[in-house]
């Protein structure tokens, strides 16, 4: 049986991981990802559902919406327990523990530690059992500048710990007869961006030119998007703005570089040809995207779409690239199927399992469908329809949105108020989305088709 080794970065834009000629985020240096695509599959259009944390790796943990696993919101704001993971939706760990495997933790503490069958502190916790203090690194700051230099090495920041844990975890299952999955949960690269001086002054802020959508066009959004440019950082593109993204391209690279350690680990032990080695996000990140620096309430792919990687020696051709939509909630019903584990008895995701054999996805996504049901400011509920071409947003207490993606990828232009065709046509589109998955929104008398 196969094992498993996932690697999920927090906040991580697919962006940064590539080379693009015209890329934001092209000058972000990630040889350790470019050596897994060098070496397996790359996903060029691997998307989240949605963009918030708990909410995104509760879709990845159970292979379905939040309407459906009971992930609303993060757990941190759900002050009166509305919302969380419901214990009878699907998980993957569950899934596997069934046919044998033994699943292990090391990270930041998100969702269901209590099925793993070991947890090795990690990120947040990992240097305060050490003994040590992480000196000025700051929780969550809603306030500018959002990024700083530390003294501490980089061994002795939140992720190094992550990073050791996971290398504890793979010594200790080499050395036993059974298959297993370790999952590896950075508590980067989220803001605040503060990092060791190697990585906080690794690039020149100097160069660093703003988003293509840092500058929006001239069609009307709904005010959510002018009161979070405004509470954020309302400032011009300057100096502040360029150390911003300089310090969060250098905790990409401190991550990429703790991701080789784990690598190294796994190759050290012999258990490199035998493991599907997977690294991705829980989702993306603004930073200077539309003028704003961390997520709020929109469905931008600046947030949605993610990095994805998987290598697996011997079966995932080396430098393949799979052009289809992907969604997260494809992780569950992949995953298990590799372990020949038996399905879930519900899923709203398709396997790309076709994928790790060499073979051509039978049914690929041509839409990707997501969710936003709430946020800390407020309570939100948006839908999304994104196919190649378009992006269509639908929420019942705001403004339609529509975007070309094709002339407009920084999505800056909203056009639904000039495009109605275009945008019955994603309505449709949405609707039957939702129906596939019954969401209740699609019963509602706020959508109607």
């Amino acid at each position: 049986m196969v094992n498993f080794l996932l690697i999920i970065a927090d906040s991580a834009r697919a962006d940064a991981y590539e080379n693009t000629p015209h890329g934001s985020f092209n000058w972000v240096q990630t040889p350790v990802a470019d050596q897994l695509s060098r070496d397996g599959l790359t996903f060029t259009r691997a998307f989240t559902p949605i963009g918030l944390c708990h909410p995104a790796r509760a879709s990845i943990d159970s292979g379905l919406h939040g309407h459906a696993n009971g992930q609303l919101v993060n757990t941190a704001w759900d002050k009166f327990n509305l919302t969380g993971l419901l214990p009878t939706a699907p998980s993957y760990l569950k899934l596997l523990q069934a046919v044998g495997y033994r699943v292990g933790y090391t990270g930041q503490r998100h969702l269901r530690q209590s099925v793993f069958d070991d947890v090795v502190p990690g990120a947040i916790t990992g240097f305060k059992i050490a003994g040590l203090r992480e000196e000025t690194h700051p929780d969550r700051p809603n306030h500018p500048p959002f990024y700083g230099e530390l003294t501490l090495p980089p061994e002795q920041h939140r992720d190094g710990f992550t990073m050791r844990g996971a290398t504890e975890l793979l010594r200790r299952y080499a050395a036993q007869n059974k298959p297993w999955l370790i999952q590896v949960e950075y508590d980067g690269p989220h803001p605040p961006f503060y990092l060791p001086g190697k990585y906080a002054n690794l690039y020149p802020h100097e160069a660093i030119r703003p988003p293509i959508s840092f500058v929006e066009g001239n069609a009307p959004k709904p005010i959510g998007h002018a009161r979070a440019r405004a509470q954020q950082m309302p400032e011009p593109w300057g100096e502040n703005w360029q150390r911003l993204l300089a310090h969060y391209g250098g905790y990409i690279t401190m991550l990429d570089s703790f991701t080789g350690e784990i690598l190294a680990e796994l190759e050290r032990l012999g258990m490199a040809d035998d493991t599907v080695v997977i690294v991705t996000s829980d989702h993306g990140e603004m930073v200077g995207a539309h003028g704003v620096v961390t997520k709020y309430a929109q469905m931008y792919d600046d947030v949605l779409r993610i990095p994805l990687r998987v290598r697996w020696p011997g079966h995932v051709a080396p430098g393949s690239v799979e052009t289809s939509i992907v969604s997260h909630v494809d992780l569950l019903p992949t995953l298990v199927e590799l372990a020949g584990a038996p399905p879930p008895a519900q899923t709203h995701g398709k396997s790309w399992a076709a994928l790790a054999h060499g073979e051509d996805l039978t049914a690929p996504r041509d839409t990707l469908y997501g969710q936003l049901h709430a946020w800390g400011s407020g309570w939100h509920s948006l839908r999304v329809a994104r196919t190649d071409d378009w992006k269509y947003v639908y929420g019942p207490f705001t403004e339609d949105e529509l975007y070309d993606l094709k002339a407009d990828p920084g999505e800056t232009n909203n056009l639904a108020a000039t495009h109605p065709e275009q945008v019955a046509r994603m309505r449709v589109r949405l609707g039957e989305e939702m129906r596939a998955v019954d969401d209740p929104l699609h019963r509602s008398v706020d959508f109607k088709l």
